[in-house]
């Protein structure tokens, strides 16, 4: 009996050090999974409108496509929702040109309506751009 009871006290204790090591490694994965999310930037017009002002420069004319894809990407991390859609389809745009000159023209066809609806928006939202 008495090494049944052993065992059993063994199998008790390393139920209780699993489950130990189970929560405290749900609570680290939800620890990482919340700094994560913490550390996103914010999608505000504030946000927006610095990550603007901050790339204004690379928004004029005989700015490489390097550049802008940069510029639009860091406008696109913080873009708030209503504008978000025309930050990424341009992002996705510059993408395609850098990736392959030739699709120039198509590429900057297709996002022009975005770029209008960003200048529009940067213009109504950010009063000192």
């Amino acid at each position: 009996m008495d090494s049944k009871q052993n065992n059993h006290k063994v199998s008790t204790l390393l139920s209780k050090k699993r489950m130990l090591v189970i929560i405290l490694a749900a609570f680290l994965l939800a620890a990482i999974v919340g700094l994560f999310f913490a550390m996103q930037p914010q999608r505000t017009v504030a946000n927006f409108c610095q990550s603007a002002k901050d790339e204004k420069n690379n928004f004029k004319a005989n700015t490489s496509y390097d550049k802008l894809l940069g510029s639009f990407k860091k406008l696109d991390a913080v873009a708030p929702e209503d504008i978000h859609s025309d930050t990424s389809l341009i992002v996705k745009g510059y993408e395609s040109i850098v990736s392959d000159p030739s699709k120039a023209i198509s590429s900057e066809v297709g996002i022009s309506s975005s770029q209008m609806r960003v200048n529009n928006y940067i213009t109504k939202s950010c009063p000192d751009y």
